[in-house]
Formats: structure tokens, sequence, C-alpha cells
């Protein structure tokens, strides 16, 4: 809160942009650590589950996660924690600009704004992100061990209640290390409501709340 009373008080915008954007430069780096040994844990569990699905041996280290190159499960957690971790600060970064905005362009208490999200996000530890991302992180887990082992394809698959954009996912076969769905894509639902991706998945989950799954889909 240090910085809102410094800068906001003043109502100094640009510095406040300025000092909080350093701050969380600072931080993610922070986060990254405090995140990259509980992924690494749970990567190393996904790993055997991966394997034994496809019957295939778990001991190792190095597998296919870039699909053109072989990298280290601990180098590829490393990048995977570090961007977690950016796109925390980012999203972060984006929401306390917009809120200090609103809040000095309507007469509000920019400082009191800031004040309650920060203590909203003082309870996201990274042991929370690192909760919030694992689905994510044991799918692409999953997609390097069998890509390591000769599975050339994917397959999407849905399980109980879905939304349109999974339910029509559900079936799909994709090249292994292609897109099931790529940034920009598009569809119509049944009720009009048109549905646009701002980034590509390579596997599920697509959405918080998805409950879908890749299987491989053979050699």
């Amino acid at each position: 809160m240090a910085l809102a009373d410094k800068h906001l008080g003043k109502r100094s915008v640009p510095a406040f942009d300025r000092a909080i954007e350093e701050f969380y430069h600072e931080h993610t780096g922070f986060i990254t650590r405090q995140l990259t040994p509980v992924f690494l844990s749970s990567a190393r569990q996904a790993q055997g589950v991966a394997a034994d699905e496809i019957d295939a041996p778990a001991e190792g280290d190095v597998f296919a996660f870039c699909y053109d190159r072989d990298v280290p499960v601990s180098e590829f957690v490393d990048a995977y924690a570090a961007n977690v971790a950016e796109r925390w600060a980012d999203d972060d970064l984006g929401q306390l600009r917009a809120l200090t905005r609103e809040a000095l362009d309507t007469g509000g208490d920019a400082r009191e704004v800031v004040q309650t999200r920060l203590d909203e996000w003082a309870k996201k530890t990274p042991e929370k992100l690192a909760r919030e991302h694992s689905r994510e992180l044991v799918g692409a887990i999953a997609v390097a061990v069998w890509a390591a082992n000769g599975i050339r394809k994917l397959i999407w698959r849905t399980h109980g209640d879905n939304c349109p954009a999974c339910t029509r996912l559900n079936g799909k076969i994709v090249e292994i290390g292609g897109w099931f769905v790529a940034q920009g894509d598009g569809f119509m639902d049944t009720e009009g409501k048109t549905w646009n991706f701002r980034r590509s998945f390579r596997h599920p989950p697509l959405h918080d709340a998805c409950n879908c799954s890749a299987s491989p889909g053979g050699s």
C-alpha cells in the first residue's frame, strides 16, 4: 500500500504505474522460485500416470516437450513456472491500472480500491497458483511423455457436463504438437453466442471449469 499512498495521494498515476511495474517485475522472480518445486513434484507424478496409460517406462528425465527438440523435465518446469508467474503479474498489473484510472475518473478513492484488491491477492499464495495451473501442467507433461514414446496423435475427450466450446471439440484428433484451438478461432453456438479464443491450446483444459482430457490417439 506504500506505493499507492506515495503516488496516488498526489494523483500521480504515471508514477504509480512505473512503481507497480517495477514491483511486479521483482516479485515475478520470487513467485517463480516458489512455484518451481511444486510444479516439479506434479510433473513427476504426471509423468508416471501418462507412461502407464501407454504401457511405457516412466523413468528418464528428457522428453520431447517442444516436439522439435528434447529438453529436460526440470528445464521445462522452470520455463512453465516462469510463464505462469509472468501471466499472473501481467493480469494483476492490468487490473490495478484499470481500477486506479476508473476510481480517479469517477472521483473515488483510488488508494482504497487498490488496497482492497491487494488484500484479495494476498490470499493467492504460490501454492494456490500452483493448484490452479496444475491441470494445464499435467496435460503438457502427458503430451510430452506420449510424444517421446512415439504417439503422434491426440484426441480431445469430454467428461460430464461441458460448455459448448468443449462439446464442439469432443473427439477431435490432431497431430501431437498441433493445435486443438488456434488463437483467433471462433464459432457461434446453438444459442447464438459467439465464442472467440484469445490463445491457442495444444491440450485441455480450455478454461478454469474445464473437465476435459486428452488421450493418446496412436502412432
